[in-house]
């Protein structure tokens, strides 16, 4: 998944989604948030996948370069303070609505830490025991998992 944030606070009733190359760029989910609240277009328009930006299956997707493009209205002007893509892949990331697991490697087996519904691209699990190997595991799709490490601040995965 990737993040961009947007520095144009104008508000605009139709936002256009471009790629920047003229190599293809493929993308399985688009999410738009203001003040951490996800906005969900109501119609979309100007490329043939469009709505599949916006279907929430990760195994649809969106070919697009910078000489296409897509358009999403939100029914009134708004303006965003980031836009988060899911890049086309086997599902194997963060997706809002999903049921996450997180565990944590102790005295030869794992141990569970917490369960919790990401809302974002990205989950954060507060009170966590530092110094373990971890496991993040989707309960509610796919049958894969990733441990990681977790150094200075950021995730190390294997």
């Amino acid at each position: 998944s990737v993040e961009h944030q947007v520095v144009d606070t104008t508000k605009y009733l139709y936002w256009r989604v471009r790629g920047t190359t003229e190599r293809v760029a493929y993308i399985s989910e688009i999410y738009f948030y203001k003040d951490n609240l996800r906005y969900v277009p109501i119609d979309a328009s100007g490329h043939p996948d469009a709505v599949a930006m916006m279907d929430e299956l990760w195994f649809t997707h969106m070919g697009v370069t910078e000489s296409q493009f897509a358009v999403y209205c939100f029914g009134f002007p708004i303006s965003f303070d980031r836009v988060a893509l899911m890049r086309r892949g086997d599902g194997n990331c963060v997706k809002p609505g999903e049921t996450y697991r997180l565990s944590y490697w102790l005295d030869g087996k794992w141990e569970k830490h917490s369960e919790q519904v990401a809302n974002d691209i990205r989950i954060t699990f507060r009170d966590v025991p530092a110094g373990h190997l971890y496991r993040i595991e989707c309960l509610s799709s796919g049958v894969q998992h990733r441990t990681f490490l977790y150094e200075n601040g950021r995730c190390i995965w294997y």
